[in-house]
């Protein structure tokens, strides 16, 4: 270790200051090491609090330095932080690269090549939360930050089709209604749409359940709009399994099948024809598939 040391006198009114120039063999690190100066200096002038110092390092280039001396007269260097004065280590750079520091005293920059995905962006995506390798990632917040998401990755539906066609929105629903629900009018919710969003029946189901022994109405099953199909209280009573299409959960009469439901609207159950409700308490299980087309 070598501290080759040049002093150069400088003041005003009688108030000198020595700035030191010293040309070194050594790190930052090891001219920061306490005692550094009294240790390795290649000179006899006494050392003061009142000096300054640039320091050649073999890291960091040249920077600028405190000198402290102890109460025991042992010397050594600061990195003067508080000048504000940030050196570039290992020039030159890239033009609109993101700089990050070197080494831990705030002074020297580095460019080791990190690049914006796009230099016209203005947002830079921050990260927040403990991530869970193979998860899939999503949005934390409107303003461009990124947070761990719940879905892993191999659990998303893929294709080896070149060009695979658009997925088709497929729901399915099995919505148990009760007969105290539908009482005095009521009206139950099959499938409950929300916003904008219409869908086209693929497929309904009436499922086996008890037997309804009192009560003579019919279910109408529609969208407010139009109307599906009107099961017959016969069905109801019996209550077996059938498919959309029989006799029991018939095809509607005065719509085609693959009439969409009105924009935002639930998909109901409502009696209707007959005079006599269903006994309360019981209940109606119908299940379905619809297919989102807005």
């Amino acid at each position: 270790m070598t501290a080759n040391v040049k002093p150069m006198l400088i003041g005003v009114n009688g108030f000198p200051v020595t700035v030191l120039l010293i040309d070194t063999n050594d790190t930052q690190a090891t001219v920061t090491t306490a005692g550094y100066l009294s240790a390795n200096a290649s000179t006899t002038i006494p050392f003061s609090d009142k000096q300054t110092a640039f320091v050649y390092t073999t890291d960091a280039g040249v920077g600028n330095y405190q000198v402290s001396v102890d109460s025991l007269g042992i010397a050594s260097l600061i990195a003067d932080s508080a000048t504000g004065v940030v050196s570039i280590f290992d020039a030159p750079v890239t033009d609109k690269n993101f700089a990050v520091f070197y080494g831990t005293s705030g002074q020297q920059i580095q460019d080791l090549s990190y690049s914006p995905t796009n230099a016209s962006d203005t947002k830079v995506v921050m990260a927040a939360g403990t991530f869970v390798a193979g998860n899939l990632v999503q949005a934390g917040d409107t303003a461009g930050s990124i947070a761990p998401g719940p879905v892993a990755a191999n659990t998303v539906l893929t294709s080896s089709i070149v060009t695979p066609d658009v997925g088709i929105n497929l729901v399915r629903f099995d919505a148990t209604i009760s007969t105290t629900t539908l009482a005095s009018a009521g009206t139950a919710t099959l499938f409950a749409s929300s916003g904008s969003k219409q869908y086209k029946i693929v497929g309904l189901w009436l499922n086996f359940g008890a037997n309804l022994t009192v009560g003579n109405r019919n279910l109408t099953l529609s969208d407010g709009t139009t109307t599906y199909s009107i099961i017959p209280s016969a069905s109801l009573l019996t209550l077996v399994n059938a498919t959309w299409g029989s006799t029991a959960l018939p095809f509607p009469t005065a719509a085609a099948l693959n009439t969409s439901t009105a924009a935002g609207a639930n998909l109901l159950a409502q009696y209707s024809g007959g005079t006599t409700d269903y006994t309360t308490g019981a209940n109606i299980t119908i299940s379905g598939i619809l297919q989102r087309v807005a």
